[in-house]
């Protein structure tokens, strides 16, 4: 029987083939799910398997919504259910009003026919890369229990990594889908940021949020953010296929590749290294816009602010002790930030841009690592100090496609060691979506032909690169 662990394509392919029925499907990511029930806020079993016959009502009679219909997936805790309480992670919005509508990608998921099975985990208010809270217990990772699951779209990466499900929605502000992604092996695809609507999804930075996709492929990647997208779906398929050769990527010497995890560093000169032998051009490139990316996050940056003004509309902010003490310190230290400096941030975000933007042209797409370091194990992040300091450093790399308004996806990377997930970053230019899951594609089809333990050879001249950083 197909299970959910399959690509999303794959199992689209096998209900349109009579090889697997909804039913058999939701039944068996409902079973896996009880094994993994810390990846969920909430699962919907009674109404995920009337949707399932349902969908397999319509295939019988010749008429499914799409190839999504009677597929499940897994939506991320921010994301308004009709009915439901939207808790973001957090137990001070236990207490909100249930959603009278649902998101509007939601919406159009069931539209599809596609099947919610549940929402999923999240640190509170979408404000740990750790992907941990200290309020509810965070799944592990999916290739390793020891280790963290990365955040902090957290659990939509453990549904789809335990293989419960195919594809889960999250939400990315500074790395959120993208990384939780890579430390746990999965493709995650953060579109260009006004590409998916946003309305019905808690906000966190209404100028960095964006709705996002985690699944095992490329293709999968592509067909759920399709489904969610407003714009013809053509579109994303118009592009035309081009030659492995023809590609250009440059990769940044400076600041994404400084004081790499060794594991990170060999993993990365084997993805360039894979590359280049596929006859793919890629050029290092000094990219001054990223070096000034920390003086954004030293002046307060700009997310805080607006979760705290967020909160302090809902007259939340003065209930400190039902939040999560590590969050409510950073929710009480943008509270404090002045409206000059969060001006001066976004202004001097709005340079970095436009700048980046203008250099980035005639590429195909930037290479670094998705994170600088491999995922912490749970031992690690149990001190204050040693939280921050980590969390911080996690999303160094993937908050760049944030800042610097680039759509991203990252690829698992071949790298041999299957308890470790290390990812390669492709970023992009905003608006080059189709051209860069194209790209994506054939680099995902380069690194599914290879062969680790040879590959790992061939890539040793190419080390300096990082080891001289």
């Amino acid at each position: 029987m197909t299970k959910p662990a399959q690509p999303l394509t794959d199992i689209a392919e096998a209900l349109a083939l009579g090889e697997t029925t909804s039913r058999q499907l939701v039944e068996t990511a409902l079973a896996l799910a009880a094994r993994d029930r810390r990846a969920f806020s909430d699962l919907y079993a009674e109404a995920a398997l009337v949707a399932a016959d349902e969908a397999d009502a319509r295939r019988r009679n010749g008429a499914p919504k799409s190839k999504l219909d009677g597929i499940p997936v897994t939506v991320k805790d921010n994301m308004d259910l009709a009915g439901e309480v939207t808790r973001a992670g957090s137990k001070v919005l236990e207490t909100q009003p249930a959603a009278t509508r649902d998101a509007t990608v939601v919406q159009r998921l069931r539209q599809t026919g596609a099947v919610i099975l549940g929402r999923t985990f999240m640190p509170e208010l979408a404000l740990a890369s750790i992907g941990t809270s200290l309020h509810h217990a965070a799944p592990p990772n999916a290739l390793d229990n020891a280790r963290v699951p990365g955040g902090s779209s957290s659990g939509a990466a453990i549904s789809v990594g335990r293989g419960i499900v195919p594809a889960a929605v999250g939400t990315d502000t500074g790395g959120s889908v993208t990384l939780p992604a890579a430390v746990n092996g999965l493709v995650g695809y953060k579109p260009t940021a006004r590409l998916l609507p946003r309305d019905g999804v808690v906000p966190l930075s209404r100028h960095l949020d964006t709705v996002g996709v985690i699944s095992r492929s490329v293709s999968s990647c592509r067909l759920l953010a399709g489904a969610m997208s407003d714009r013809e779906r053509a579109d994303w398929l118009a592009r035309p296929s081009l030659p492995v050769e023809e590609l250009r990527f440059c990769v940044p010497t400076n600041y994404v590749l400084a004081d790499l995890d060794p594991k990170v560093a060999e993993a990365f000169d084997l993805a360039l290294s894979l590359l280049r032998q596929a006859g793919i051009q890629v050029e290092q490139i000094t990219l001054p816009e990223l070096d000034r990316i920390p003086q954004i996050y030293e002046g307060g940056g700009f997310a805080m602010p607006e979760i705290a003004a967020w909160l302090g509309r809902r007259g939340l902010l003065d209930r400190e002790d039902d939040y999560d003490p590590r969050m409510m310190n950073r929710i009480r230290e943008g509270a404090q930030i002045s409206a000059v400096a969060m001006l001066d941030s976004l202004a001097l975000r709005e340079e970095l841009v436009t700048s980046a933007r203008q250099r980035l042209a005639g590429w195909d797409g930037m290479l670094m690592p998705t994170t600088p370091i491999v995922a912490p194990r749970f031992s690690e992040v149990q001190e204050d100090a040693d939280y921050r300091r980590l969390n911080m450093r996690l999303m160094r790399n993937s908050r760049v496609a944030n800042i610097l308004d680039l759509c991203a996806v990252s690829l698992p990377i071949p790298a041999g060691d299957p308890t470790l997930g290390l990812g390669l970053l492709v970023a992009a230019p905003a608006w080059a979506d189709p051209a860069l899951l194209e790209a994506c594609a054939r680099i995902e089809a380069i690194f599914g032909q290879a062969d680790p333990g040879e590959a790992a050879i061939s890539a040793l001249p190419a080390r300096a690169l990082c080891g001289s950083l």
